[in-house]
This record gives C-alpha cells, sequence and structure tokens, in this order.
C-alpha cells in the first residue's frame, strides 16, 4: 500500500521539473501548483536554497503545511545529488542545465568554484528563477567565485543549444538535466538526444542525467483519480525504458555510452538523519536490496573509429 501511494505520488510531483519542456506553446502556462509543492517538499532536505525558496515563494503565496511522505522525500532528495556526485567524478569548467526548474544548483556550484554555469528553461520559468536567484544572492549576501547565466532553452532546437554553449569559455561542456525525460516518448527522447550528441561532438565533454526510470510492476490501484488522470496523460508509464538494458541500447542507438551509473547517494540523504541509527541502517539495506526504479547516468559520445591507411 505505502510503495503504491509513493508512486502515485512521484507521478505527480514530476511535472514540477520537467512539463515547462514537453511542450513550448500550449501545455505550460504558468508555474503549477505542484511545482510550489516540490519545493516545499525539498525545503526539509539540506539541498543548498530550498528552504529559502520555499520561504521567498511563501511570501507572495499562503503556503499551506504539507505532510512530507518520508519515501518520495528520499527520492526526489537523492536524485538531486546523485547529480552531484556525478559531477564530483567528473568535474567540467562549463556546465549547462536545461529544464532545471526551482533547482539552484548551479548558484550553489559557483559559490565555491570558479565555473561557468549556464541555467536554462522554458520563458516563463526562467524568467522567475531570476527574481528568485537575486533575492537569494542579496538575501545571503553571496559572492560568487564562479559565473552564472540564466537563459530560456528549448532543448529541441539545436541553434538554440548551440547559441548558448557558445557562450561558454573553450573547452568540453558537461550538460546536466533533471526531471525531464519521463515526459517524452522514445522519439522525443531520441530527437533530444541527437542534439546532445551533435554539442557533443563539437565541444567534447559529457551529459549526466538523472532521467533513467525503467518500468516497474507497481501496480496504481489506490492512487486518486487526479493522479491517474495525470498519468495517463501524459504518459509515464509507457514512457519509460523497458529495463536498463533497454536503455543502455537506446543510448547507444544514438551514439551515446555511459561512462557511470549511480542509483543512491546515500551520504548525502540528510532526509535519513531523522531516523534513529537502526532504522536508518535498515532503511538503507532495504533500498540497497530493491531494485531501483531511477538511475543517474553519465554519458558521452561514442568516438568514430579512426580508418588507418
Amino acid at each position: 500500500m505505502r510503495r503504491v501511494l509513493f508512486f502515485a505520488l512521484l507521478n505527480c510531483a514530476f511535472v514540477m521539473e520537467g512539463l515547462s519542456q514537453r511542450d513550448t506553446t500550449t501545455r505550460f502556462t504558468s508555474i503549477s501548483p505542484s511545482a510550489t509543492a516540490l519545493i516545499r517538499l525539498k525545503a526539509n532536505t539540506k539541498i543548498p536554497f530550498a528552504k529559502e525558496t520555499a520561504a521567498l515563494l511563501d511570501e507572495s503565496e499562503n503556503g499551506a503545511q504539507q505532510k512530507v511522505d518520508f519515501r518520495k522525500l528520499i527520492h526526489f532528495e537523492n536524485r538531486y545529488w546523485s547529480i552531484n556526485e556525478m559531477l564530483h567524478k567528473y568535474p567540467s569548467d562549463n556546465i549547462l542545465e536545461f529544464s532545471s526548474g526551482y533547482s539552484f544548483r548551479g548558484l550553489d556550484l559557483c559559490v565555491d568554484q570558479n565555473v561557468h554555469v549556464i541555467d536554462t528553461d522554458l520563458p516563463d520559468v526562467i524568467n522567475l528563477k531570476k527574481k528568485l536567484q537575486d533575492s537569494l544572492i542579496r538575501k545571503d549576501h553571496l559572492i560568487l567565485k564562479g559565473d552564472i547565466k540564466t537563459m530560456p532553452l528549448n532543448v529541441f532546437d539545436l541553434e538554440a543549444f548551440r547559441n548558448i554553449v557558445k557562450l561558454f569559455p573553450q573547452g568540453p561542456v558537461t550538460i546536466v538535466n533533471e526531471g525531464l525525460l519521463p515526459y517524452f516518448n522514445r522519439e522525443e527522447k531520441a530527437k533530444l538526444c541527437r542534439i546532445i550528441h551533435q554539442i557533443l561532438q563539437e565541444r567534447g565533454g559529457y551529459w549526466i542525467t538523472a532521467d533513467v526510470y525503467v518500468k516497474d510492476s507497481v501496480k496504481h490501484k489506490d492512487e486518486s483519480a487526479e493522479a491517474s488522470n495525470f498519468r495517463k496523460e501524459h504518459k509515464l508509464d509507457e514512457n519509460r525504458f523497458e529495463s536498463y538494458e533497454d536503455a543502455e541500447a537506446f543510448f547507444k542507438s544514438c551514439g551515446l555510452e555511459v561512462v557511470h551509473k549511480e542509483s543512491w547517494a546515500f551520504g548525502k540523504l540528510s532526509s535519513l538523519e531523522t531516523l534513529s541509527a537502526e532504522r536508518r541502517t535498515a532503511v538503507i539495506h532495504k533500498l540497497q536490496n530493491e531494485k531501483p526504479i531511477r538511475q543517474t547516468w553519465c554519458l558521452q559520445r561514442i568516438a568514430t573509429p579512426k580508418i588507418r591507411n
């Protein structure tokens, strides 16, 4: 029962960091209420700027107290930190994050590192995010070591992608995303992969995606009508990969190969700190022995073999 409820809630929450890129003309009109719900959920963790962002939003909205679903909290906190773990393993001076939603990963990186970050989403999202970011910088009196830009980007527009990448200094580029691919069917995923392959061919670097979701045997019999309609409308079940083997074969067909995989970033999960040591050990053991529904992958372009004369 709990696991069913978790996945019902999880499917609803995907909208917050992915919907804005799904359709640039008709599907996105404003920041959805569920987006605000997710940042309030993340405010229960130590994800950088999550608490501050939720507080800024609550200054203009009457934020209702939210009951925290513990497993859902772990899932989204882990998804965030798994990307950071990958960035630590494969550091880059040039980082482009697309469909970034309310994540202020780029700002956090620029506080401590001399890196160049371009944070992107669709115009309505990025305009609000720029205001939030300016408020965070002023409120915390931040002095940035790195350089961060916030810009609009439609990920299906190769030329727009290229124009943004040209703003980076010379050198490889790491592309990052979290919470978008579950909304794309296989054809749309392939289109995005072709664009990213082209960028990596021109500049070199990696693509770190937290969106390698695989199909699960869980049934949705206890979910609400609203959650069921949302899941069916966005084809969240159908859009998942059949398996991790299927996902790897798919990316390979798009000219991309897996460099590294991350399932859990247990050392970073502040949500576990609320548990007793005994309970924390039991939860970690349980999660380690379950098949994960999601992984974060670091991908690179498959190099074309050189033909010897």
